[in-house]
C-alpha cells in the first residue's frame, strides 16, 4: 500500500510513474470494498509491473527482470523504495527504565494499517 500510495501522489504531481512490485499483484492489503477502485484509478495514472524485480539500480534507471528472466531498462530520474513495514518495539526498551507507565501502541507494537493503529490506541485509550 505504501509503495502505490506514493506512486500516486508522485503522479498527481506530474511525474510519470512506474511501480515494479515482486508479488503477482499491487495493493493486496487494501481492503476488498475499495481494492477495485483503488486499482482502477491508479492504473490511470501509473504503469504496474507485477511478478517483476528489480535487478540493478543505476544512474540514469533501474534494470528489471520479469518471470521468464527477461530483462529491461526503465529509464526514470528517482526511484523510491517501498520494502514494507517493521514494527520498532527497540524503542520502548529505553522508555521502559523511566519512572511512567509505557503503553505500546500501533506500528510500534504490530506493523499494520493507520485504522489498526487508531483502533489500538483507542483501545488502551479506554482501558487507562
Amino acid at each position: 500500500m505504501i509503495g502505490v500510495e506514493t506512486a500516486e501522489f508522485l503522479a498527481d504531481r506530474g511525474s510519470k510513474v512506474t511501480v515494479v512490485e515482486m508479488l503477482k499483484a499491487v495493493a493486496t492489503d487494501v481492503g476488498p470494498t475499495i481494492r477495485w477502485g483503488f486499482l482502477a484509478r491508479l492504473s490511470r495514472k501509473i504503469s504496474i509491473l507485477t511478478s517483476t524485480e528489480v535487478i540493478e539500480v543505476k544512474e540514469k534507471g533501474v534494470v528489471v527482470s520479469d518471470p521468464e528472466g527477461n530483462r529491461k531498462e526503465i529509464h526514470c530520474d528517482t526511484v523510491v523504495i517501498a520494502s514494507g513495514l517493521d514494527g520498532r518495539a527497540d524503542l520502548v526498551e529505553p522508555l521502559k527504565k523511566k519512572d511512567a507507565e509505557i503503553y505500546v501502541v500501533g506500528s510500534c507494537r504490530k506493523p499494520g494499517q493507520i485504522a489498526d493503529a487508531v483502533e489500538d490506541a483507542f483501545s488502551v485509550g479506554c482501558k487507562i
